[in-house]
């Protein structure tokens, strides 16, 4: 039977192999073409170009909206863009990841086994599973949508 202190453990070695995994992952592999046409529209809406006019784009605007931070900023700092890009997007899934923990500790119907069991789910469901679409769409609904998700499910 798995106590509180051994599921604690399993909790901080799964964010250590999350580290690992992602920074080996991102060593090896560049970002799939999909997030790297997103940040290169961007970065062309940035220098002045007009979204659907001179960039042909089906993506919402919403999608370049939210990676004119990245990009603006690596610009800024003199960072590669896809550097940036990756770094603010595993800062949007710690983000997500905090304020479901936050979720997960106001609720008392979860015990503290399961609290760590569901941290690890969620861990590996935002960034582990979607390595290869990383920072697309479809992984930042993710991130957004699994608060509700959580917040609902304590409820």
């Amino acid at each position: 039977m798995l106590n509180t202190l051994n599921i604690k453990k399993i909790y901080f070695f799964s964010i250590f192999i999350f580290i690992t995994t992602l920074g080996i992952y991102f060593y090896n592999y560049p970002l799939n073409e999909d997030s790297v046409w997103i940040v290169y529209s961007t970065l062309k809406m940035l220098n002045g170009a007009t979204l659907y006019i001179d960039i042909v784009e089906v993506n919402p605007p919403l999608i370049f909206l939210l990676n004119t931070i990245p990009v603006y900023l690596g610009e800024l700092i003199g960072m590669k863009i896809t550097i940036a890009y990756v770094i603010f997007t595993l800062f949007l899934s710690i983000v997500s990841l905090y304020l479901s923990n936050l979720i997960f500790k106001a609720n008392k119907k979860f015990s503290q086994t399961q609290y760590y069991l569901l941290q690890i789910a969620l861990l590996f469901t935002l960034v582990i599973l979607p390595s290869k679409e990383f920072g697309e769409r479809a992984s930042l609904y993710d991130f957004y949508f699994s608060i509700y998700f959580y917040d609902d499910v304590s409820r």
